[in-house]
């Protein structure tokens, strides 16, 4: 039903009898948080009722934003239903709305609880054909016809009220169908812990994005003009080694140019031409390659981190978290994605980007890279360029705190094996496990010059059972032949004798059609000819659901403080931190939640304080209250 001015007082007092509600938004975009706004809201109840509250729309009749206010307080406090909610619960807190006291129950994550497929389709529709039956779906397929016959993109307030309203009452109609398949089928497959467990998480990622990220945005703008300056410098080069001028982003014309150096490439693509991906660069070794590599990582750096950041024309970064974007329930974020952002420095006064990975240094090079130990750079200039010099304390009074998981993903493997000894020798915050390894399972020599190459080879094969490699992608992985990968397993595995046969246990039961549960009881079905990504799924999935469960007692811990909780990056945690409250030990406060979950597995946090911006980061010594 579309709500108008007359019918409005009655629909609002019948809703204030109700305490589960199904919300949905329609809105001029997509970035509501900043330069977008709702133009309309569904609200349906338990009883399959639905209704829509049109406000802005430039075709039809909208109600007065008076009745807006008044849903808004009725919605406060209750148990509300949408399908990718927290963007729903984003248009109504610009509009005031406070979300602080509701329970949010997203669809979009009771689906991929449920989902038997590695990579589901979560729109609404599909998984209402899917779930529900395709006609309940097909009311989407006409409001896709009106919307392309009248050239609307994006902006339902060009649409006419009548007609959006009743596709938005058929998308809440059909949310709540949904729910209640899924909540049945999330029961029935065991899942309610850590079903419970993210209902609390998507009020946290709420409070989270809603606040932002703070940027420089003048150091974005400087940074913009040296990398265009640079790359204007890069292709000169390469048209002066090559001889003429070309488009070095066409692939039939880079073949054509290294073709007239005389370079061939060593990879083919798919379709059998000569490949020149950064894995083919990395084994020419002729000038022009390498130049090509920091072309193309300073295009990467300029078009993907600080070109999209400074576009935004604001201070701050709302991005968005999905607790339901991996199969492993970790978590991802997009518009902008943070978790790729690079750790590197780019030194535009050096030239070390390309290093050619051999045997001999591919291993140490490798851990040199991913441990943050080297700075990858290009050439020129006298400038530094990093994306998270970007990212700064919100105010005057407050500095930004890395706070990082040690060596998190060997510990949970370690728990699932029950190595008793060796969880009890990674309590301490000075045991490194990749070491241990090292030097127990592979004969090293702290010593040696060479030891840390011998380190890394370690912490590949750790990876490498983890990940479910196979023995040919662990000698590639390594630089070494399949014959020493095996060896260099074998003797893993015999230092650490509990991990084979968990292992093929694991595989086996997967084998026999049976599903796999995490620490908190989130399900994996894995079909038996990927068995080997068992373990993998279990160890990140588990790790993934520590953090989240972290996550939800620190954003408790922190409700009535100044600090706050910015963004999560893999195993880190990004915090505010307030320093009249760091004086008061909250830091340690924080860390210590950090090491603490359900299942008692002894972790380590590896706490830095942040020099100005997240690219400068300082070991911390604690202040305890």
């Amino acid at each position: 039903m579309i709500v108008t001015d007359q019918n409005a007082d009655g629909i609002l007092d019948y809703l204030k009898t109700q305490s589960v509600f199904v919300v949905d938004i329609e809105s001029t975009g997509l970035d509501v948080m900043t330069t977008d706004f709702l133009c309309g809201i569904g609200v349906g109840t338990a009883s399959g009722e639905a209704w829509y509250f049109p406000f802005r729309h430039k075709i039809g009749d909208n109600i007065d934003l008076y009745f807006l206010t008044r849903l808004l307080r009725i919605l406060e406090g209750k148990t509300l239903i949408g399908h990718n909610l927290k963007f729903d619960i984003k248009g109504l807190y610009k509009e005031g709305f406070n979300y602080k006291l509701c329970v949010l129950l997203d669809t979009i994550v009771m689906a991929r609880l449920c989902s038997k497929i590695h990579a589901p389709r979560l729109d609404l529709e599909n998984l209402l054909a899917t779930w529900i039956g395709v006609d309940d779906a097909g009311y989407k397929a006409e409001f896709k016809k009106y919307l392309k016959k009248n050239k609307i993109k994006g902006d339902f307030s060009q649409g006419d009220a009548k007609i959006v309203g009743e596709y938005c009452c058929g998308d809440v109609v059909g949310t709540f169908k949904l729910y209640l398949k899924l909540e049945k089928t999330i029961r029935l497959t065991m899942q309610q812990e850590v079903w419970d467990q993210e209902k609390l998480m998507t009020k946290v990622l709420l409070n989270m994005e809603t606040l932002g990220v703070p940027i420089d945005r003048e150091y974005c703008k400087k940074c913009i003009g040296t990398l265009t300056n640079r790359e204007k410098l890069l292709i000169n080069k390469v048209h002066e080694l090559v001889g003429y001028e070309f488009d070095i982003g066409s692939g039939p014309q880079l073949t054509t140019a290294m073709n007239s150096l005389g370079i061939h490439s060593p990879v083919r693509t798919p379709k059998d031409k000569e490949s020149w991906d950064n894995n083919a660069l990395k084994k020419i070794d002729h000038p022009v390659a390498e130049i090509i590599s920091n072309y193309r990582t300073n295009g990467t750096l300029k078009n993907t981190f600080f070109g999209p950041l400074y576009d935004r024309d604001s201070d701050l970064i709302f991005t968005s978290f999905k607790n339901w974007g991996t199969v492993t329930g970790r978590l991802s974020c997009m518009d902008p994605n943070l978790q790729n952002i690079p750790k590197f420095m780019l030194d535009l006064d050096n030239n070390a980007t390309s290093m050619n990975f051999n045997a001999t240094n591919r291993a140490e090079a490798m851990e040199s890279i991913l441990s943050g130990k080297v700075k990858l750079n290009q050439v020129v200039g006298d400038e530094t360029v990093a994306v998270r010099n970007l990212f700064v304390p919100s105010r005057p009074g407050s500095n930004l705190f890395s706070m990082d998981f040690s060596q998190m993903e060997v510990v949970v493997l370690l728990y699932f094996i029950k190595d008793e000894e060796l969880l009890s020798l990674v309590k301490s915050e000075e045991f490194d496990f990749h070491v241990f390894v090292a030097i127990e399972a592979l004969g090293g020599n702290p010593d040696d010059p060479e030891f840390e190459a011998i380190r890394a080879i370690a912490k590949s094969i750790t990876f490498g059972v983890i990940y479910g490699m196979g023995i040919a992608s662990l000698a590639i992985q390594l630089g070494k032949t399949e014959n020493e990968a095996k060896m260099f397993r074998q003797r893993y595995y015999d230092r650490i004798p509990k991990a084979k046969p968990f292992i093929n246990d694991l595989k086996a039961k997967i084998e026999r059609g049976e599903y796999v549960y995490n620490g908190y009881n989130r399900r994996y079905v894995i079909t038996p000819d990927k068995a080997y990504i068992g373990i993998n799924y279990l160890v990140q999935g588990t790790s993934g659901d520590i953090i989240k469960e972290n996550m939800i007692h620190i954003d408790k811990f922190l409700e009535d403080k100044k600090s706050k909780m910015l963004i999560q990056i893999h195993d880190e945690l990004l915090f505010d931190i307030d320093e009249e409250e760091e004086e008061s030990g909250i830091v340690y406060q924080i860390a210590s939640i950090m090491k603490t979950n359900r299942l008692g597995i002894p972790l380590n946090v590896d706490v830095k304080k942040c020099k100005g911006s997240w690219a400068n980061k300082e070991k911390y010594e604690f202040r305890r209250s």
